[in-house]
């Protein structure tokens, strides 16, 4: 593939950030075609189901207007590669970008938006676990990575997926990335710091010594996930323990399960939702703010 090609040359010149930068376009490239094939294929298929209730259900969507609406939907949404294609894609600027992460990371961490490097350590995590209904249903999020909706479900979804022992080679590039960052006071990072202690002494001692440049993205994100959570609290600027304590009680009432018991199935699982997010935003300005 061409992509490669530039970043062969980017990497015999020396250039590993652009090498780095360039292997995310890729990723993002990759997932934007697999995400276009996956709308076509439904859009096909509900227009197949479309003409099966018009035609009494003679099969022709399953024999010849499904898979032409497919075809159709792929063309005029300017797909540049086939599906396969977009897989291998994938699949090798990830393991390129894991690679340099491990032997470079003083170079390309820095360089690279924080919410590309969680969402492809994601992206990887899942592929490790075969996770694909839930890489599927993520596709969205994981093509927009640095809106706060979707780094919120990141982050989210990253806590789910470490502590396994098939990922744990994963789980220190994720420790040293949000080290990296400065993000030591989350949550996801508590959880992987437990018998890592010894390894964040060497991340400190490296620090010392040299000037990194991924606190200053890591600020980036941390601002990102910080709105979000204030959003969900109804908090507004400066942030109080007093203010989130406050706000907190007065919405978790609506949430409570006493108040419920009427109410309907979807209504009781919005509720739940709503629920988990008021702790999770709880928890995080309770690490924030220290109370």
């Amino acid at each position: 593939m061409k992509q490669f090609d530039q970043v062969v040359t980017l990497l015999e010149r020396g250039n590993y950030e652009g090498a780095f930068l360039l292997l995310g376009d890729c990723v993002d490239l990759a997932l934007r075609e697999i995400e276009a094939d996956r709308r076509a294929r439904r859009n096909g298929t509900l227009f197949g189901l479309g003409i099966a209730l018009l035609t009494g259900g003679l099969g022709l969507e399953d024999l010849v207007l499904g898979p032409l609406a497919y075809k159709a939907t792929r063309f005029f949404g300017g797909s540049s590669m086939k599906p396969e294609e977009a897989g291998v894609l994938l699949l090798e600027a990830l393991k390129l970008r894991l690679e340099m992460i491990q032997q470079l990371p003083e170079i390309v961490i820095p360089a690279e938006s924080s919410a590309r490097i969680l969402r492809d350590l994601l992206v990887v995590y899942l592929i490790e676990r075969g996770s694909f209904d839930r890489f599927e249903e993520l596709l969205p999020s994981l093509i927009a990575p640095a809106e706060e909706k979707n780094l919120y479900r990141i982050v989210q979804r990253l806590e789910l997926e470490v502590g396994y022992e098939k990922t744990i080679d994963l789980d220190v590039i994720l420790f040293a990335c949000l080290f990296l960052y400065d993000l030591r006071h989350w949550k996801l990072y508590q959880k992987l710091r437990a018998g890592r202690e010894s390894l964040e002494r060497e991340f400190e001692e490296i620090l010392r010594e040299e000037d990194c440049r991924a606190t200053a993205a890591g600020a980036d994100l941390e601002n990102a996930l910080e709105r979000h959570y204030a959003a969900v609290l109804e908090l507004e600027p400066p942030y109080t323990p007093e203010a989130v304590r406050r706000n907190y009680r007065r919405l978790i009432k609506g949430c409570h399960p006493d108040r419920m018991q009427q109410a309907s199935a979807a209504e009781q699982k919005q509720a739940e939702e709503r629920a988990r997010e008021l702790n999770e935003a709880y928890e995080y300005f309770r690490a924030r703010l220290n109370f």
